[in-house]
């Protein structure tokens, strides 16, 4: 089964991800979740696949667009996006890639 990977960035996110399967299935689900501090920006930016992120705890903006906590988002690959900017409060999200 997959191995969990951990990641800290710049802008202060983090992020731990695991695939659902085998490291080496290109097919295997891919889960993350990110936790960001108050403010922290991710730019405009799009995937190559669909994905459905849920928002967990305090609140992200996309795109002028207010998400809380509860609010789930369903993304069609190809989708240009953006800026995300986390709430005051910070923000917790699961992103589901199939």
């Amino acid at each position: 089964m997959g191995g969990t990977r951990f990641v800290e960035y710049a802008n202060g996110i983090k992020s731990s991800q695991f695939k659902i399967g085998d490291d080496d299935d290109e097919q295997a689900p891919v889960v993350l979740i990110g936790t960001w501090p108050p403010g922290a920006t991710v730019g405009p930016h799009s995937h190559v696949s669909d994905y459905a992120e849920i928002i967990i705890a305090g609140s992200q903006q996309v795109t002028r667009r207010w998400h809380h906590a509860g609010d789930v988002r369903i993304v069609k690959g190809g989708t240009t996006y953006g800026p995300l900017v986390a709430g005051p409060e910070g923000v917790t999200v699961l992103i589901i890639f199939p």
